[in-house]
């Protein structure tokens, strides 16, 4: 597991906010894949060694800068351009991480009214959160509604009965 306490408790504060984003973020990108080619245009190969990839690239930039702050432009052209999508080859896909990439990771997110998931199909909107501990995270995550919806990936809210009528036909 990337996300140990210790890991996640290091100080500064920063750090813990940054790795849920980027653990949003992964769980975002991996979940789409089951939608290709809703989701991306076609099928990459995106695994726990990128997340892993991604901390590290926190971490050492956070040891670098030593302070509860973070160069988000840095950061984001990092995990769009380099770790994520480096393994993109489709323009359109590239564009779409970049999009997920800037609203997670910018100055703004660290608002405690900034939402993190905006579903105007339903009118649901659900803060970032704004803790600093891995037992907090998780107890914020078993908040969730149950039932995800494919528009929390930015994707149709009939994706799933897509993806149910594409794996019926297969």
């Amino acid at each position: 597991n990337e996300f140990s306490e210790s890991r996640m408790e290091k100080i500064p504060n920063i750090r813990a906010k940054a790795y849920f984003r980027l653990a949003w973020l992964h769980a975002l990108v991996v979940e789409r894949l089951r939608y290709t080619p809703l989701g991306w245009s076609k099928h990459y190969e995106i695994n726990e060694s990128d997340l892993r990839f991604a901390c590290d690239t926190i971490d050492q930039w956070i040891r670098n800068e030593g302070k509860d702050d973070i160069a988000w432009d840095a950061l984001r052209y990092l995990i769009a351009s380099c770790i994520y999508g480096g393994r993109l080859d489709n323009r359109f896909d590239q564009r779409l991480l970049a999009s997920f990439v800037a609203k997670l990771f910018c100055q703004e997110s660290l608002n405690s009214s900034y939402p993190l998931i905006q579903d105007d199909t339903s009118s649901l909107s659900i803060p970032m959160p704004q803790d600093t501990t891995k037992m907090k995270y998780v107890e914020w995550v078993k908040q969730l509604p149950a039932n995800e919806k494919p528009t929390w990936l930015g994707l149709p809210d009939n994706a799933e009965k897509v993806l149910l009528i594409s794996e019926g036909n297969l």
